[in-house]
């Protein structure tokens, strides 16, 4: 937001005091120096005040979380707009610093329905997933984080909370507020990925990589990052060699390489060029022959106006997909792009030399110059066909 004052009103400067002390360098540097000083201090304090407000607000949800409090019928407001709200119906055992940590695995039952009542069909009834792992909606992640093991609760979700613009397949509509029933069954310790064995690490990564799949397939980009990213501390290992390693941990490597083409992917739909490009190139450092990833590095090259670069890396994927229409397509868009700025440069250069500007010969302007040449032929062909006739009537 714009800095402006408490009244959010632009306000008139106060009238300078005279003073006995020194000038400042700056305006000993003259007038021009003085402004940029006085306006460098100006966004200096904007920044620190906008900054205030926003450790404000954190500590003011921090609060919340820790010490929150409930209306007289019983809800808790999450986020202090009536969009999400948690009402308990039973309550669990212990106390709050018994509440599951990001990352810890809960285990709920949940049920789901309509505000009119009707319920919701096709959702499981139970769910373990990873708090904050972004594996489930957002309503369920934050109200989860709430409660306490044994604890069952309504929670209320307005549509942003739940399923949004998309909803669910046939089971819920878009934009459709939700109410669950949740049970807190279970929470358990976060899982240590360096003590699982591969299998279990291929496992457990595999479904969050799906997970981030399918937040991708809903265009919620940043979800689908946090998912890719949760399943790479699974499918990591110490080794950045891709030979020679066992046949469990190589396939562990490949599927990491796997996810970090996909985040790319999503890094790309929120224009983060340079991230997409270091996940990219993690990949083409192992497998330099991808063209999937030498694809998508043409695509972020070009959106970095790379245009050279972007050509040739999109020749390298064409030259190990050779009938790839899409990777194609893509290289004709850049050459022509290409081209274009060659024009402008020489261009450029012509008006630097104080040269007059190049003068492009339109398709009219061909078929002009070739009519007289016809009528000379035609010509040529009559007078022929003329002296033809008159040796004729001689003879």
């Amino acid at each position: 937001m714009p800095a402006k004052d408490d009244s959010g009103c632009d306000t008139e400067p106060e009238p300078e005091r005279q003073s006995s002390a020194p000038a400042s360098m700056a305006e000993r540097r003259g007038p021009e120096m003085a402004d940029v000083e006085k306006l460098a201090r100006s966004v200096v304090s904007d920044t620190l005040e906008k900054a205030k407000q926003e450790a404000s607000l954190q500590r003011s949800l921090d609060n919340r979380r820790q010490d929150p409090d409930t209306d007289d019928d019983g809800w808790l407001d999450i986020v202090g707009n009536g969009q999400l709200k948690k009402k308990v119906l039973t309550a669990g055992r212990g106390d709050r610093s018994d509440r599951p940590q990001r990352s810890q695995l809960a285990s709920v039952h949940l049920s789901a329905h309509f505000e009119d009542g009707r319920p919701v069909s096709g959702l499981p009834e139970r769910l373990t997933f990873g708090l904050g792992d972004g594996e489930v909606i957002t309503g369920l992640d934050m109200a989860v984080g709430l409660m306490q093991p044994g604890e069952t609760a309504e929670v209320y979700m307005d549509a942003r909370f739940a399923y949004g613009e998309k909803g669910l397949d046939d089971a819920v509509p878009p934009n459709t507020n939700l109410v669950f029933t949740v049970q807190l069954e279970s929470v358990q310790p976060e899982p240590k990925y360096e003590e699982m064995s591969a299998e279990q690490r291929l496992e457990i990564g595999s479904q969050k990589r799906d997970r981030g799949n399918w937040w991708f397939k809903r265009e919620d980009f940043n979800h689908a990052i946090q998912c890719y990213r949760r399943a790479l501390d699974f499918f990591d290992n110490e080794s950045d060699e891709f030979t020679g390693l066992p046949d469990d941990v190589h396939l562990l490597f490949e599927e990491r390489l796997k996810v970090h083409n996909n985040m790319a992917a999503a890094q790309m739909k929120l224009e983060a060029y340079d991230a997409a490009l270091r996940s990219l190139q993690l990949v083409l450092t192992c497998q330099p022959n991808n063209v999937k990833a030498l694809f998508r590095k043409g695509k972020v090259l070009m959106a970095q106006n790379q245009v050279a670069d972007a050509a040739e890396t999109l020749r390298e994927a064409l030259k190990h997909s050779p009938d790839n229409r899409t990777v194609q397509a893509e290289l004709n868009r850049v050459l022509c792009v290409q081209r274009k700025q060659a024009e402008e440069q020489k261009s450029m250069y012509r008006k630097m030399l104080g040269l007059p500007p190049a003068e492009e010969r339109p398709a009219s302007a061909q078929a002009t110059k070739s009519f007289p040449v016809k009528l000379l032929v035609a010509g040529v062909a009559c007078a022929l066909a003329a002296i033809a006739v008159h040796r004729l009537k001689l003879f």
